[in-house]
């Protein structure tokens, strides 16, 4: 295939003095300047190749080595060969939410989609269920995910912040009830939490989350796909807290816990 010399996207191709450009501000490369050479960069869009380039250099009167100038300069960094086309693994994605996580769950289809994921409805075949929730879902919900080895996200929304996590692939990764297990080995009236979630009255009012805190949030979610579309972390485990605001997040991992019979389904 022709090389086809680009310089990286984003980077700025700028004139620093009489004798020299500047490829890039972050703090960039300076290169010395030769007749011709700053209208041959521009040049460099990834669409002509050296042939083309050579024939160019000549128009704008270049009189130097065009194959050299774009090797050298992709031995730096600064150019790619051709507009780059990543890789963009992809997923089927269920979105199970209630009423309350609406705006949540809109903002995430938004980016999964714009992303390349694939959105499927309830019934359809998912890679990937996430579910999001105002205040912690029924663990039923979980146990049969678990026993159906669906792989599954949890994203709970309670006043202005949103946990996410833990993504849990059966006979992989820990899953809710390790999370639990653990929880309860600091708060010994978990167990009696656990037993009225999803019932009426429990969720008075519904949670008002700032927009910034249901941006940060989405983008959280769509890491975590992208991680798993990728295969990343894939025997990893944790929670993330989002909110109030956009950059403030904590993160902590979760482990098999004794107590729970998930770790003797582990796939070697």
């Amino acid at each position: 295939m022709a090389f086809r010399p680009c310089l990286r996207p984003g980077l700025l191709l700028l004139r620093r003095d009489a004798g020299h450009l500047q490829l890039g501000t972050s703090p960039g490369v300076v290169v010395r300047d030769e007749p011709g050479l700053l209208a041959l960069l521009r040049r460099f869009d990834g669409t002509a190749d050296l042939t083309r380039l050579r024939r160019h250099a000549d128009d704008v009167g270049f009189a130097g080595d065009v194959e050299a100038v774009a090797t050298d300069l992709r031995v730096a960094g600064l150019v790619l060969a051709g507009l780059p086309r990543p890789a963009r693994p992809t997923t089927s994605v269920l979105l199970d939410h209630d009423h309350a996580t609406t705006p949540l769950a809109e903002c995430v289809e938004a980016l999964l989609l714009e992303s390349g994921h694939r959105i499927v409805r309830r019934g359809a075949p998912a890679d990937l269920t996430v579910v999001l929730s105002a205040g912690e879902p029924p663990r039923a919900l979980f146990r049969a995910a678990q026993e159906a080895r669906d792989d599954h996200l949890r994203v709970v929304v309670e006043d202005e912040r949103v946990r996410i996590g833990p993504l849990v692939r059966p006979g992989l990764t820990p899953c809710i009830h390790c999370h639990d297990q653990h929880r309860t080995d600091w708060d010994r009236g978990w167990p009696a939490l656990l037993t009225q979630l999803g019932s009426p009255g429990t969720l008075v009012v519904p949670p008002a989350l700032p927009v910034a805190t249901v941006h940060a949030a989405a983008l959280r979610v769509l890491a975590e796909v992208d991680a798993y579309a990728r295969g990343q972390d894939a025997g990893a485990s944790r929670c993330v807290v989002v909110g109030p605001g956009p950059f403030d997040a904590d993160t902590w991992p979760i482990g098999f816990h004794p107590a729970c019979g998930c770790e003797l389904l582990l796939v070697a």
